[in-house]
Order: C-alpha cells, then structure tokens, then sequence
C-alpha cells in the first residue's frame, strides 16, 4: 500500500513538472493591461517560469516620430542601436523608416523578483502619466502596474525631469519549448483587426500553439495588449526608407538609367587598361599567390567554408569604405560587409599587403578555423585570394569583448559575464581535447573574443593557432602572442603549450570579473598587475575588493568567487601547477570543488629574452596590451 501511494505520488510530480511546468503558459492580458486601476498580478509581467534566468528575447515596436530611426527607438527601449540597424536592416540607425513600420528590437530578458523584464529609463515630461507613456509611448510594452511596482512616484504626481525604471515585458522559452525547437519568444503588441491566426500567419508560428502558450480559448485580441510567439528564428525583411514622390522618383530613374548607360562605356575602356596591366605585372608577389593551383588546393578542403569573389566582397562592404572599417589589427583590418546573395551581414578581414607575416597567418587560420565546428568559435564563412587575402566571417553584433568590458560600449551585467567565461572554457576544451589534434591558439585575449546577439562568447583570431599531437601537447615556436596575457614560461622557452593557453584564460576570466585589463601601468606597484593584485587580496581574505566596481555589488556571489579563484588557478606561474581546461571547466559548473591555493603568489625565476622590435594590435597606450610580432 505504501508503495503504491509512493508511486502515485512520483507520478504526480511527474506530470504537474511535464504539463504545468513545461509548457509553462503566460496567460494573455485581455483588456486589463489598458487599466491602471487593476491589481492584477498578471498586469506587472510574465512569470518567471522557466529553467533560464535570462535569455535573448525580442518585442516589437511601431516606428512613430520621434521614434522612428534605429537611434531613437534604442534611446527609448534601453538597447543597443546597432543591434536594431543590423536586425532589421536599416541602412544606417540614425536612418528614418515610415510611420508605423514593425520593428524587430532584440532585448537581454531577465528575472527581476517574480516576473521577466528588459529595463529601460525614460526622463518624465510635462503632461504624462504611468498611463500615457505605458500605453502610448512604450505601446503596450510595460503596464502601469509594472511602473508603479518599480518606480516611489504618487501615480498623479510624476516629477517632470526624473526618471522612470520602466519593466519591458519579455519572458524566456521552457525547457519543453526548446526541446520542441523554439528558440525565442517574441512579445508582439497587438493591433487593430489583428488575430491570432494571422499573428502565427505573419511570423510562420503555428496558431494553436500561440493559443497553448497564451492561455487563449477565443480567438479574441485587443490593441495594445501583449501575446508571446514562440519563434525558432527570426526572419526580417529589409525595409523601405521614406519613398519620393513618383515624378521624384521617374526623374531619378532616368537619371540613374543615363548614368549607368555612360558609366558602362568609361568601365569598359578601363576594364581593358587594368586586364593589360594585370597582365604585365601579374608576376608579383601576391599575384603569385592568388593564382597559384596549389594555393586552391590548400583551402578547398574546408568544411562548409566557400570561395568568394573579390568583385563580390568589395560590393559587400561597398569597396571597403572607412566607415564599414569594425577594427584594426597588426596584420590588416576587419569591414562589415553585407552578403546579398546569401541575406546575411559578415566580417570581412583584409590582410595587410604590408605584412610578411600575412600570408602565414591567412594560410594557418583558413586551414585550422575551416576544420573546426563548436558554438564558441567564430564560423568562417570563405574566403579570397584572387586579388587581395580576405577572410569572411559570421557578424557578431555585439563586437569584441574588450570593447563592453574597457572602452564603455555597454555594462555587461553579472549574468552574461559569467556566461561569456563558460562559453569561452567549452570553446578551449574543445581545442584541446575533441579533435584529431590539439589546437593551440596562443593569443586568447579579450580583443579576439566577440559577442553575437544573445552575448555568446565567439573565440577567433587563429592566425598564431598550431596543430599539435594529442600526446605531445605543445610546440616550440617564435615568441608570440599579447603581453599581458602570455604565460612566464614563454618568455624563457618560447614554448607554446595547453598550459600556455589555459594562463591566458585564466587572464581573461580575472578581467571578466574585475572590469581592468590585465596590465594598467596607472597603478603603482602590484596593483600594475591584475594578475599580482588579486592573488594580494586573495591571500589577505579580501578577494571581493577587486570585483568590478561598475556592477554596483549586483552578482551572484558563490559564482564570482569561483570565478576569481579559478582565474587565479589557470593564471599560477609554475605551468604543471594548474589546471587543464578540463579541470577548469568543471568547476566552472560547479561539479567539482574549489582549489585550494597559496595564500601568496609563487614566484618562479625565469629570464627574459631582449626584444628589440615590437608592435601592437592596438594603438599604444597605458592601458593597452602589446603583441609581439608573430
């Protein structure tokens, strides 16, 4: 009897787990999110009811002056402006789009308290109310309920210059959604005539699973009320820009007809001047290279990576014009292009025709990164050598990691920086440890980490990379890599290893943390080095003084001290004194225990060879890391 109690209540359990928790439903709002008078909790946000704490989510927004450009919808939504441009394809963010155009805004969702919300800051003007900026500014997107739960203001007294928090309303996919295929959950704002068929119609959703997963029994809607689609992706159209009036647009096509016409006869006449010199000096250098049979046969053995035409590279990034430039290396420079063939945006890296070094470095990386497939690393898309050396990336959205951690390009909160760490270990232990040979990439660094929409952490830059046997597990090479970030031993035996890797790891979980680069020389004494300043204030017990001040004591404790504990780990100057990648890893996850580690830092003794030339990666500065030349 006993045991059949036991068994009916497992089952139990069992199904409220698989069908309530689950499918998790967010009821559907109906009329009373338009009510500031309700107390419902259902007004305030959608639940947090799912395995995921935070996740990438996305709401829709109606352009309306002044919202109407990527810029001003960002200032508005409290998200980054490119990120709109880029998914909606915009030309430019500061570009205006017709009135109520759908825009698509991508929003880091997170559990404040009970309920999912994006935070956005919006300075009170004369005459609004929690009603008109919840219904008609933000369109639907908060609830006065959520504003007034977040915000000390009387809610018939707003104070005209202040601020209010206000809670966009987003929520995150189930397990049971992403086991099902669903990706993304969209907040989509109801308008007139709308119906939950034509919703699921517009965004290639199943209708009866908009109703499941909205709680619905009617197919009943109303405007400027919420519902979520559960999306696997996201696909968007390129927009118009504000038209011209038709005798506007009659005019400029004649014109555009006539140019092209008389552009054709001049492109001709210098198409046959540049083939006869191409012919006459196509025996140098790099022309050598770019047709050379072998050269092909190198890189045709890539995995998905395709061959692209330098014709086709230079429309992509409109014949790598300065203001498509996203950076600058000591080996050339990185344009955003955009592939129309393929509907995609990418990184186009151009190898400096100055660098001897160059070709080496385009020939190692095409060969390793076209073999490689993990989630963490940057996908090559292709490449060209018929005129220049060119590498096409995937496009990370959110650029490199330096650029949010050090130059200000947003506040990383605790969340996603110890998702960036995670992310970042798998890729290593990917290298090391899954494939026919350990990859060594020696120069992992913050610079060559990128970010992609959801803040996926995307190790690249495999120029320095080396394929070593398993069992071997290191190489003896040319001093190379970022100071700041190479191990000790490297400085003595020029020796490449997994050890050498996992340090600079360790160097980049340290800057993760405590928001410095790995050398600042504005400080005195230790506190030059991050590496010597936290192993300081670990061995004082005061390892939380080093935390990033910016994130305000905002983060989950237990994970920032592992996550300092570890970096100081992978960072210990003797190399068999620390971890693999493996070993990091698990404790990264919290399936193995914290190290115990010496109180004050050991100090190897090693020489130092002299290094008569040097150059950056970055222009130099005291708060920049050198790279020594590859």
């Amino acid at each position: 009897m006993a045991s059949m109690k036991k068994f009916i209540a497992l089952f139990l359990v069992a199904a409220v787990l698989q069908w309530g928790g689950s499918h998790a439903q967010q009821p559907y709002v109906n009329q009373q999110q338009l009510a500031c008078n309700n107390n419902n909790n259902i007004t305030k946000g959608y639940s947090c009811n799912s395995f995921q704490k935070s996740c990438l989510s996305y709401v829709t927004f109606r352009s309306t002056p002044p919202y109407d450009s990527a810029d001003t919808i960002a200032h508005l939504l409290g998200v980054d402006p490119n990120l709109i441009a880029s998914l909606n394809r915009f030309p430019s963010k500061t570009t205006a789009v017709p009135s109520n155009k759908l825009v698509f805004v991508p929003v880091n969702c997170s559990c404040f308290g009970n309920f999912y919300q994006h935070n956005s800051s919006y300075l009170i003007n004369k005459g609004d109310s929690y009603f008109t900026v919840s219904n008609n500014t933000y369109q639907g997107l908060t609830s006065c309920q959520a504003m007034e739960a977040q915000n000390p203001f009387d809610p018939l007294k707003l104070m005209v210059g202040a601020h209010l928090l206000i809670p966009l309303r987003c929520a995150c996919p189930t397990y049971y959604q992403n086991a099902s295929g669903i990706n993304y959950l969209l907040t989509y704002i109801v308008t007139q005539g709308d119906t939950v068929s034509a919703i699921a119609k517009k965004f290639g959703a199943d209708a009866k699973r908009v109703m499941a997963d909205n709680d619905l029994s009617i197919d009943t809607l109303y405007p400027s009320t919420p519902i979520l689609v559960a999306l696997s992706n996201l696909t968007i159209q390129a927009p118009e820009t504000n038209p011209s009036p038709p005798n506007e647009r009659k005019k400029r096509t004649e014109l555009i007809f006539g140019s092209i016409i008389v552009a054709c006869v001049l492109f001709s006449a210098l198409g046959f001047i540049l083939f006869f010199l191409w012919r006459k000096g196509k025996g140098s250098a790099l022309g050598e290279v770019a047709f050379n049979a072998s050269f092909d046969d190198e890189f045709g053995n890539g995995m998905g990576a395709r061959e692209f035409s330098y014709n086709e590279l230079s429309k992509a990034t409109k014949n790598f014009v300065e203001e498509k430039k996203l950076g600058e290396g000591g080996f050339g420079s990185v344009y955003r292009g955009f592939l129309r063939s393929s509907n995609i945006d990418v990184a186009v890296k151009r190898i400096s025709r100055r660098s001897k070094q160059g070709i080496k470095e385009y020939t190692s990386e095409v060969k390793i990164i076209s073999q490689l497939r993990h989630k963490n690393l940057v996908k090559l898309i292709g490449w060209c050598h018929e005129k220049e050396l060119l590498l096409v990336y995937e496009f990370m959205p959110n650029g490199s990691l330096d650029s949010h951690l050090f130059k200000g390009r947003s506040l990383l909160p605790w969340n996603l920086r110890f998702q960036i760490v995670q992310g970042l270990a798998s890729a290593l232990l990917y290298l090391h440890e899954f494939g026919d040979f350990c990859v060594l990439h020696r120069d992992i660094k913050a610079s060559n980490i990128t970010l992609d929409l959801a803040f996926n952490a995307k190790l690249g830059d495999f120029g320095l990379a080396r394929l070593v046997d398993h069992a071997k597990g290191s190489r003896t090479t040319l001093l190379a890599g970022t100071i700041g970030y190479m191990a000790p031993e490297c400085h003595r035996t020029g020796k490449a290893s997994k050890e050498s890797d996992v340090y600079s790891f360790g160097v980049v979980a340290l800057e993760v943390a405590c928001g410095r680069r790995s050398i600042e020389s504005r400080y005195d004494g230790d506190q030059a080095s991050l590496v010597a300043w936290v192993w300081e204030a670990y061995g004082n017990e005061r390892l939380l003084d080093v935390v990033d001040k910016k994130l305000s004591k905002d983060f989950d404790l237990l994970e920032m001290e592992c996550l300092l504990i570890v970096g100081l780990w992978c960072v210990h100057p003797i190399d068999s004194m620390r971890p693999s990648i493996k070993q990091a890893t698990q404790v990264l996850n919290f399936e193995a225990k914290l190290p115990n580690l010496p109180n004050k830092m050991p100090m190897p003794k090693y020489d130092i060879p002299n290094i008569s030339i040097i150059k950056t990666s970055e222009p130099c500065s005291p708060n920049m890391s050198i790279t020594v030349p590859r």
